[in-house]
């Protein structure tokens, strides 16, 4: 049973307020939402983030530096911070939304010629969708993990496999040397690096595997962090030698500044910013695709209303009108049906499940509970709705996490019906499969048949 999942069962018998120990440690879980959101806000409840689990991402680079993530509230950090909001404004995004629904329709041209009889890995395909927006929106440049087939792609890398690749042969990779290469075009190493890392990422938190260097995991940590690492460098590289659009992520954090001083960050700390948001937004957004294709695909009544509301907007295929309209920006705010159906799906299926952590910066109650001052409890479970979390330290991706789902998923369902295969299990069977793995996944795949809806059902 995957943490979330426990922490809601322990919810459901000790209450909202209870306390755990993970080994030496005591924590407090919190899943009201009345008493865990003062704790995010600014304000004087407000509690620091604790950082400590998220230093695996400093491996996104080489050396490690500090990010977003890893790091507390610093000059450096404001100043990335402010970069990565600026970015990704609604103004900003409306720029890039041409690019999205462009590889969004790559795919589905290349779904359309595989035929009814295909089966696909929609977790996979959601990832490669997921590379190629990140790659338009944030970089401007083409990763084309979209572009080759998707049977072609699942037989490449492992079609519902998430297992590392042996890394006897592989040695260390050295990092930070890059390849001098350009990035666009390169997809499919993305994918198939970041797929790998996340895994070998999880592995780090056995504590065998932090203890043991010479461990499997370990090595296979330093591997695929060091390629990471080299395309992280290639990326930076190449926006340097050709940049990006002004309204662009990569533009506005090559152009990030310390406040007060006008300083520019150091190249080494755009690069781990570029690299974190890089990896973390491709996770968690390729996860919410996949998990609510399946709710859709298991839920006949949804299907139903949330292909009405397509119609209605002429966004959908029919025998009649084999070719949906093209997907307009002003679409978005007008697809309330599918927006609550994200949100119960990110409700269902919380990619970060684990919740946020915050230290106590002082001695505190919370509920029947006091806490002492510099320890991490409570740790504030998102069993409430908090997708993003919130407050100053919230996902600052979240507006292109939220219109790239919309558009996509308003492209993929307008245009097929998705149906689970039968070696899935049915939901009981998928659901037995989710595993966390940095994000919440299943582990193995989500394989389903696709039937264009211009089709006789």
């Amino acid at each position: 049973m995957t943490s979330f999942r426990v922490f809601h069962e322990w919810a459901k018998a000790y209450g909202p307020v209870y306390r755990v120990r993970f080994l030496w440690r005591p924590v407090v879980v919190v899943t009201d939402p009345d008493l865990y959101q003062p704790l995010l806000r600014s304000g004087p409840a407000k509690l620091q983030k604790y950082t400590a689990p998220y230093k695996m991402f400093e491996v996104f680079v080489k050396p490690p530096r500090s990010n977003m993530l890893s790091s507390a509230e610093t000059p450096v950090w404001k100043a990335s911070r402010r970069a990565a909001v600026a970015a990704l404004t609604m103004n900003n995004l409306k720029l890039c939304f041409p690019h999205i629904t462009a590889v969004s329709q790559r795919l589905i041209d290349s779904l359309a010629a595989a035929g009814p009889d295909a089966v696909h890995d929609v977790d996979l395909l959601a990832q490669q969708i997921t590379v190629d927006v990140i790659g338009m929106a944030a970089f401007g440049r083409d990763l084309e993990a979209t572009v080759r087939r998707p049977q072609q792609q699942q037989q490449e890398s492992g079609a519902g496999g998430n297992s590392t690749a042996s890394s006897s042969k592989q040695g260390s990779s050295s990092g930070g040397g890059g390849s001098g290469r350009g990035i666009s075009g390169r997809g499919g190493e993305v994918l198939e690096v970041m797929r790998h890392l996340v895994v070998a990422m999880q592995a780090r938190n056995n504590p065998l595997n932090r203890w043991f260097p010479w461990r499997k995991a370990p090595r296979d940590l330093m591997y695929w962090g060091g390629r990471m690492s080299d395309l992280v460098l290639d990326l930076t590289a190449d926006m340097e030698a050709a940049p990006p659009p002004p309204h662009s992520l990569g533009a506005h954090m090559l152009a990030a500044r310390l406040q007060g001083s006008g300083e520019p960050l150091e190249r080494l700390q755009v690069m781990t910013e570029l690299g974190v948001l890089w990896g973390a937004g491709f996770e968690t957004t390729a996860h919410t695709i996949c998990w609510t294709l399946l709710l859709v695909a298991t839920h006949p009544a949804v299907e139903a209303a949330l292909l009405a509301e397509l119609a209605g907007l002429g966004l959908a295929a029919s025998p009649e009108a084999p070719q949906p309209g093209q997907i307009k920006w002003e679409h978005l705010a007008q697809l309330r049906y599918l927006s609550a159906v994200i949100n119960e799906s990110m409700r269902l299926y919380p990619v970060v499940s684990s919740g946020t952590i915050r230290i106590t910066h002082k001695p505190m109650r919370l509920g029947p509970y006091s806490l002492p001052a510099g320890q991490p409890d409570p740790s504030v479970s998102r069993r409430g709705f908090l997708p993003f979390s919130e407050g100053s330290r919230n996902c600052v991706g979240q507006a292109l996490a939220l219109v790239e789902l919309k558009a996509v998923l308003a492209l993929l369902l307008g245009n097929f019906a998705f149906r689970l295969a039968p070696e899935m299990g049915g939901l009981a069977g998928v659901d037995a499969d989710a595993r966390l793995a940095i994000t919440l996944r299943p582990e193995h795949g989500m394989l389903m048949s696709l039937r264009h809806r211009s089709s006789a059902s």
